[in-house]
Order: structure tokens, then sequence, then C-alpha cells
């Protein structure tokens, strides 16, 4: 979705990429562990190539796929 909303809405990535972490995490009330990275939070990442297609995933800080 994130892709899409950059893509066909022409959403800058940065408020697509917010759009889809830490406002949910906000929203739902857990923006204190999850959502964007700072000490203490659970480092859970996708990361995303230059198509962004996702690449990898980290689930509290650990690699748990890659492509």
């Amino acid at each position: 979705m994130l892709r899409y909303a950059h893509r066909n809405y022409h959403i800058p990535l940065t408020d697509a990429w917010s759009m889809a972490s830490s406002t949910p995490a906000r929203v739902i009330g857990i923006d204190d562990q999850k959502g964007s990275l700072a000490a203490g939070k659970d480092a859970d990442l996708l990361i995303l190539d230059g198509e962004m297609q996702v690449a990898g995933v980290c689930a509290m800080g650990k690699m748990v796929r890659a492509s």
C-alpha cells in the first residue's frame, strides 16, 4: 500500500510512510513500542529496494526475511 499510495496518488513518500507506521501505532495506543525507530522501541523494520519492493524484514531487531 505504501508503494501504491506514493505512485498512484502522488503522496510524498515521507507522508505515506507515516500513514503506514507512526499514525496507526498512535491510533491504537502502541506508539511507545511501535511505529518509529527510537531507543527502547521494538526495532521492527521493513527494508525496501529502489523499486519499493520488500527486500527484508526485521522484527524485534532481528532479520526474519531477506530477499
